[in-house]
């Protein structure tokens, strides 16, 4: 796989309790003010969700034709039904423990009709969404990619390499030849490379799109990912 495509919008929302050191024009962190909507709306709305309408309302980027990534969505929600099953049970908390529930619930709030998927992979979930995206190209002239992940529950009991960082990530994909993506197979002389199975790749991510590095590398058990940039002039 080798693709190449630009991406002249982007913004990135660190969420609350995440320190990330990730520092840019283009990275926000607090509680997002959501001027557009009503305090009804707002308080049934998960924390990614806000950050991602936020980013949405402030860079007007609603009625774009979407790919919404994330390994795990809000899994707390789950494990809090969980810890519920012999009690009464809450609809609505069950209906926002989906998958693509953040994704349809945007769409109704904003009235958008933008076609949209939802995908989930365990091998490079934000490139597997660019991918998708750069897929789209042929029909659209501009595709949105919205990564979001909660910080890692403790019940998943993961180890510290493994363990996200609360974030929304929005990229815009456009047709161009400003960034190069590709997978490769793992050849003997980098097997030996370990996969990285948490989201801290995107402080790398982060940098390419600034500028601040031309490439790197996001090794996952069925290949390894090459992301390049062009010179950022």
């Amino acid at each position: 796989m080798h693709l190449k495509f630009s991406v002249n919008q982007w913004a990135l929302w660190n969420l609350p309790p995440n320190e990330s050191p990730i520092t840019a024009e283009n990275v926000y962190s607090g509680k997002p003010s959501l001027d557009s909507l009503s305090g009804m709306v707002k308080r049934r709305m998960p924390g990614s969700a806000k950050a991602i309408q936020q980013l949405n309302d402030d860079h007007q980027w609603h009625q774009l034709p979407c790919v919404y990534a994330s390994k795990h969505a809000e899994l707390s929600r789950t494990y809090k039904i969980i810890r519920q099953f012999n009690q009464d049970l809450s609809p609505a908390l069950f209906s926002m423990s989906v998958h693509n529930a953040i994704p349809g619930l945007l769409s109704v709030i904003n009235h958008d009709d933008s076609v949209y998927t939802v995908i989930d992979s365990m091998s490079g979930v934000i490139e597997m969404a660019v991918a998708e995206a750069v897929s789209w190209l042929s029909q659209y002239p501009k595709v949105k990619v919205v990564y979001f992940e909660e910080d890692s529950c403790t019940e998943a009991e993961l180890t510290e390499a493994d363990k996200d960082s609360g974030m929304v990530l929005i990229m815009v994909i456009e047709s161009g030849d400003d960034c190069t993506l590709s997978l490769e197979s793992k050849s003997a002389e980098n097997q030996e490379l370990k996969s990285n199975e948490s989201n801290q790749n995107v402080i790398q991510l982060v940098n390419l799109l600034t500028g601040k590095q031309e490439n790197y590398q996001n090794p996952q058990p069925r290949g390894l990912w090459q992301w390049q940039r062009k010179p950022v002039l």
